[in-house]
């Protein structure tokens, strides 16, 4: 599954990278999985 094309920003989200998330996304999409995010600046 690869982001859409229209992603503009792609190149700027560095941490999907690091992450290696593209190949993450091949096991899982995580569906039915809440995300929360905090932060404090």
């Amino acid at each position: 599954m690869a982001l859409p094309a229209q992603d503009k920003g792609r190149d700027l989200q560095w941490g999907l990278s690091r992450l290696q998330a593209e190949d993450l996304w091949q096991r899982s999409t995580g569906a039915g999985i809440t995300v929360a995010i905090l932060d404090t600046g």
